[in-house]
C-alpha cells in the first residue's frame, strides 16, 4: 500500500498541492493523480487535514483537536494519545463521535518501535502508516525546520531544539521502517532553511 503522509511544515502546499489537484480527493478511498504517484491511504499531520483531504488524522493533542477540526476536511480517522482522547470524550464527545478514533496505545505493543515515536504526531504518523500496512511512504511537509508553518503562523514550538530532537527520532523510525520491514520512506522537497 502506498501512503501519503502530509505534515504541516512550510513546504507542504508547494509539494503536495499539484499532486492534490490532480487527485480525486472526495471520491473513494483510493487516490490516483495522473502522472502522479497513486496513494492508497494519506495520512494528515496536525493542521495538514485543513488543508487536504485526509484519510486518517495523526494529532496527539486534545486541544490541537479543538483548534483544528472546525476547519477540518472531511471526518478522517483519528490517531491520538489515549489521555487526550479520553480528554475529548469528556468535553466534546459529539464532535469526537464524527471520527473513528484510534488510541496511540491501542498499537504500542504491536510495534517494536523505539517508544519515543509517541513524543510527537509525525513519528507516530510513520508508526501508524506502517501499522495499517504501508509498503512505501511519501511525505509532504516534513521539513524538521524554521519556525513557521505551510500557512505562514509562527509558532513557539517550532524552534531549532524541538527540531533537533524530533528530526533525530524521525531518522530513527526511518532507519526502523527500512530495516525491519523494507518500508522505503522519501521526503518530497522538503524546506532546507
Amino acid at each position: 500500500m502506498r501512503v501519503a503522509l502530509l505534515s504541516a511544515g512550510p513546504s507542504l502546499r508547494g509539494s503536495f498541492a499539484p499532486v492534490a489537484a490532480a487527485m480525486d480527493l472526495p471520491g473513494p478511498r483510493k487516490h490516483h493523480a495522473p502522472g502522479a504517484r497513486p496513494y492508497d491511504l494519506v495520512i494528515g499531520v496536525n493542521t495538514a487535514v485543513e488543508y487536504f483531504a485526509c484519510d486518517w488524522w495523526s494529532c496527539a493533542d486534545a486541544h490541537r483537536f479543538e483548534e483544528i477540526k472546525p476547519n477540518c476536511i472531511r471526518r478522517p480517522s483519528l490517531f491520538m494519545l489515549a489521555p487526550e482522547r479520553d480528554k475529548l470524550m469528556r468535553r466534546c464527545p459529539e464532535q469526537l463521535a464524527e471520527h473513528d478514533v484510534v488510541g496511540w496505545d491501542e498499537i504500542f505493543a504491536k510495534v517494536d518501535a523505539d517508544p519515543k515515536w509517541q513524543n510527537w504526531s509525525a513519528p507516530s504518523a510513520l508508526v501508524l502508516a506502517r501499522h495499517l500496512g504501508a509498503r512505501s511512504i511519501d511525505c509532504y511537509g516534513v521539513d524538521l525546520v524554521g519556525g513557521v508553518d505551510c500557512t505562514g503562523k509562527a509558532c513557539c514550538h517550532r524552534n531549532p531544539g524541538r527540531w533537533e530532537r524530533e528530526a533525530e527520532l524521525w531518522q530513527t523510525i526511518v532507519n526502523w521502517l527500512w530495516c525491519k520491514y523494507r518500508v522505503p520512506v522519501d521526503r518530497i522537497n522538503p524546506c532546507r532553511v
